[in-house]
Order: structure tokens, then sequence, then C-alpha cells
């Protein structure tokens, strides 16, 4: 009984109010969010010869994945395909996806869904896309926009957004209400860019100051044929509000870009703090200390004074059910260990390790092995300065003795194993005696598996 209750979901890390109610404004422009976007949805696994599927977009819009994309090529018989161009992934046709999408746009939220077409067609196959998406989606596509103020995440609730750039077809041209444009100047302009055409490159100030007027998109550069991930958090910082990922690979990246997307109840549209949104948040690439002295008192907010810096210590008491099915029948080392990792802005990033001096394990016998381990002096303490930016993620880690080869001539070897993860806001973490829970390795619910621990947020109020 007493076990239930310190392990019932609303005894979870996370404060409820983030992750089941909206609890931001979503009347402002869409430049002024994040929203979560998914690279080559269309691919089950590797970009070279990987398969292509409607699926893969069911399961990405049910992540509540709010930007697709669809690489569209002229196909047989004058119907479009999707596929990645001059590979040997297979191919699915333009019909099949959407129809796929329209079913299932909305089963995780009613917030606007955004079609990123990458479009090598002719023009006669572009008509026939334009077609496909009046036949498909129906009243789902709004029209094109013209008010900005018109033009926000609740206005568009149950639509699907048309991103493209603007080619030979004159149909699919008054479809498309984001269109892309290397200059973007238009509040419904949307710029893409390369992971590797931003740090370095351009102008942070720049970059941070375009972004409050009109959105960039950012996908993972051409050489990632493995579908590996690059690490999102720069661009975020930068105010890139549509930083497209391989969802299909659930890296660290991966793992990052799904707790940041847990708050405001999963829409998949997180807003950005003010000063962001204002263009004057003073976040640069390089690892330094956040300054907020040279801003006037009417610039910051008593709230976000309030909330901007804050020191987390995170005790580990115990865990529970803490094993990969893969290690039964393995020699595990030591009890499983406890990595935190912090991405936000530069000055906030960090990674934590400490592995346990002493655990003991409830249950008898090899099979027990970790499963149930209680850690003493397994401590966390941290500190960020911007509480609204950053994200928290933990991994479950064991240390896993492989057989000796060779008839025991070798010695065996020993490799680390990631076996549970979990992670969201910071500003979603709650205080307390609570239950963290795992995902697996590969992001899925893990029913039992996760850590108990005792929270404290203590915040910095020397501001006020």
């Amino acid at each position: 009984m007493f076990e239930d209750i310190l392990t019932h979901h609303k005894n979870s890390w996370s404060t409820e109010v983030s992750f089941v109610s909206i609890n931001q404004d979503m009347e402002q422009p869409m430049a002024n969010y994040f929203i979560m976007s998914s690279h080559n949805t269309y691919l089950d696994s590797d970009q070279l010869a990987g398969n292509s599927s409607s699926m893969a977009y069911v399961r990405t819009l049910l992540r509540s994945c709010r930007c697709v994309e669809l690489d569209c090529w002229d196909g047989a018989s004058g119907e479009p395909e999707i596929k990645h161009g001059g590979t040997l992934t297979s191919a699915i046709t333009v019909l099949d996806a959407c129809k796929a999408i329209a079913t299932h746009a909305f089963d995780a939220t009613d917030y606007p869904v955004i079609l990123s077409l990458e479009m090598h067609c002719g023009e006669q196959q572009q008509d026939r896309i334009a077609d496909i998406l009046t036949e498909v989606f129906g009243d789902m596509l709004p029209p094109v926009p013209t008010d900005p103020k018109a033009f926000t995440p609740y206005a568009m609730r149950w639509k699907v957004l048309v991103k493209n750039k603007i080619g030979a077809s004159k149909k699919l041209a008054a479809l498309t209400h984001l269109p892309s444009n290397t200059n973007p100047s238009k509040f419904n302009e949307i710029r893409s860019r390369s992971e590797n055409q931003m740090p370095g490159q351009l102008n942070p100030a720049d970059l941070l100051e375009e972004h409050t007027r009109v959105l960039t998109r950012v996908y993972p550069g051409g050489t990632r044929m493995d579908s590996s991930n690059y690490d999102p958090t720069p661009f975020w910082m930068l105010g890139a509000q549509v930083v497209a990922l391989n969802l299909q690979t659930f890296d660290h990246a991966n793992l990052t870009n799904w707790a940041r997307f847990r708050g405001n109840a999963g829409t998949g549209y997180i807003l950005k703090p003010k000063l962001m949104r204002a263009g004057t948040i003073p976040v640069t690439l390089r690892r330094e200390p956040l300054d907020l002295t040279h801003y006037k008192a009417d610039q910051l907010s008593h709230s976000l004074y309030e909330n901007t810096g804050c020191t987390v210590t995170i005790r580990i008491l115990s865990g529970r059910e803490l094993q990969a099915p893969a290690d039964f029948g393995k020699e595990v080392i030591d009890p499983p260990r406890v990595v935190l990792h912090v991405d936000g802005v530069a000055a906030d990033c960090q990674t934590l390790e400490i592995c346990p001096d002493e655990y003991k394990e409830r249950g008898v016998g090899p099979e027990a092995n970790g499963l149930f381990p209680r850690y003493t002096n397994m401590v966390f303490r941290f500190r960020v300065e911007f509480e609204e930016l950053a994200v928290m993620t933990i991994k479950a880690v064991s240390t896993i003795k492989s057989d000796s080869a060779k008839g025991g001539k070798e010695k065996p070897q020993t490799h680390r194993d990631v076996f549970g993860v979990s992670g969201l806001p910071l500003r979603s973490l709650k205080s307390g005696y609570r239950m963290i829970r795992l995902r697996s390795s590969e992001g899925y619910v893990a029913a039992s598996m996760g850590f108990f621990a005792y929270i404290q947020k203590d915040y910095d109020r020397s501001l006020l």
C-alpha cells in the first residue's frame, strides 16, 4: 500500500500542470514557439537503404510531433512518391502518406501539423500533389494567412499547414501557408538551414532578433546516413523554431528533444521565454556565465527575475526494477549508475555522474542482480542560470562483463549499457520525495522501472 502511494503517477517528479494542462499562451505569432519537428519522417531506419512507410508518420504524430517531412519525387504513372532521392531507400506514394497523416494528425494533440514538402517533382506532379492535399485534407487546409494575429497555434488548431518552396505549380503555391525563402521577411515565411550553416558562421544576436519575426527550420547534415542526430540545444538557444531531428533514432539528442516537448500538455508547441521573444537574451555558443546585469529593470519582469537562477539537489535513494532484459544471464559488475545531463544556455550545459559507493540489493540470488538497489551518498547538486530554457535528462547505466573469448584465453571485456532514460523541462521539476519513472533506452514505456529520490529546488532571489 505504502509503495503504491510512493510510486503513484501523482507522486511523479514532474509538475502535473505542465504535463496535463496547457499552461502557456497559445495565441502568439508562430515565430514565438519551439515546434517539435521531424526530418525524413517516412524512414524507419537509415538514410541509405532504409525502409519507407506510412506508419512512420503515424508513430511520429502520436509522439506529438507537429512538423513532418515529405521528400517528393516524380513517380510512375503520374503518381508522386516519397523517398530519399539518390539512395536505395524504398518509396511510398504521397497519397498513402497523406491519408495516414490525415487519419492521425490530431490523435495526440489538436494543435496544427506542418507538412514540410521537399519538392523534387516537375510541374505536372506538383499539380497532382496539390490535388491530393485538397482531396485528402479538405477543410483541414485553412486559407493562406494574411494576418499575423490570426496565424497562431490556437487559431490553427485542427489545421494542416503546408510548407513548400514556391515552384512551377500555381495550384500548389495557392495552398502554401509557409513559403520557403532564403531571405524571409513576411510573418509566415520560413528559412531552411542545415545544421552546418548556423553555429560559428552567423551572428547569434542577429539570429535571435531574426527569429522574433520569421521562422527557421534546421535539419541534419547530408552526411548523417545512419540517421544520427546533431545536438538541437544550440539551435534552440539561437531562437530557431523548427529544429528537425531523425526521430527514428532515439539517441541523446532525441531524448533531449522529447524532454523539452513534454511540457505544455504535449501540444508539440513550447512558448519561448519572454527575453527570447524580445530577441534580447544574451546567449552564445560559448560556455560562459549568463550576464543579465546590463539589462534595465523594465526589460526583465519580476517573475523572470524570480525564476532566472536556481540550485537543484537530487538525492537518489533507491531503484526499482533496474535491469534491462538483455542483462539477464550476464554479470553486472556494479549496481546501476545514474547519469544526469542538463542542456540549455551555454553556461548551464553540464553532465554529472556519481558511482555509488555503497548499495544493498533486495532479493535473493544472482537473479536479483541490481534490480532493487539502495543508494547512499548518491547526491547530485547543480545550478542553472536560466531555468526556463533548461532541460534535464537522466540515464540508468549498467557496467556489464562480457563472456571471455577463445576458451577463456582472453580477459572478458566490460561495456556500459544505457537501459533506462527519462527527462523533463527543468521548470516542471517538483520538490519532495518523488518517483522518477524511466523509459527503455529505445524510448518505450517501462511500467515499473525508475528511481525514488528526494528533490529540492532553491531559487536565487538576490536580484529582486
